[in-house]
């Protein structure tokens, strides 16, 4: 059952806000801030901690876009679920997840909705997220959904890539409780 409880979507009983992983990610930076950060460095500081090069971008891409749909206000839209949840309930760098699966909550997934989400995503000084390539659809069994890369880079020039997995709730008779 999904509903609404003390400003967190649930989904599944997975608690989900994306203004929690702002939070989250800023008490575990050692007193720098995601919004001025070089990628390169970051990336380094994540290897530490036992993440391969590969997965160290893909969290450090993954912790960026979820700032990012915090303070873009995108967030009361937005349901994160699988791995990156998973990983983030753990503490464990051995469920690192190379992508970002989110659901979106009464906004839609056609492709012009998709791009101005991503365009709202560019709130963070130093940082430029954007899409590269197209947007392509996902229909598996139990799932239709979109598929869309992104692309994060910082002043310096460095580029991280993302792929991001969104679907739409299908519950759309989510319940709010306090």
């Amino acid at each position: 059952k999904n509903s609404r409880r003390n400003g967190f979507w649930t989904c599944g009983g997975i608690l989900t806000n994306v203004s929690k992983w702002r939070e989250y990610y800023e008490s575990n930076t050692d007193g720098g801030t995601l919004t001025e950060m070089k990628l390169r460095d970051e990336v380094e500081k994540i290897k530490d901690n036992g993440y391969n090069e590969a997965n160290a971008e893909a969290k450090l891409c993954q912790d960026i876009v979820l700032k990012a749909i915090s303070e873009s206000g995108m967030g009361e839209n937005t349901t994160i679920k699988g791995g990156v949840v998973m990983r983030n309930i753990s503490q464990n760098a051995r469920r690192a997840t190379q992508d970002l699966d989110l659901d979106f909550i009464r906004y839609s997934i056609s492709d012009n909705s998709i791009e101005r989400f991503i365009s709202k995503l560019n709130c963070l000084h130093g940082l430029n997220i954007s899409k590269k390539g197209s947007i392509t659809e996902l229909n598996q069994q139990d799932y239709k959904g979109k598929r869309v890369f992104l692309k994060v880079e910082d002043n310096d020039g460095t580029e991280l890539s993302l792929k991001m997995d969104i679907g739409v709730h299908s519950d759309l008779s989510l319940q709010i409780t306090i």
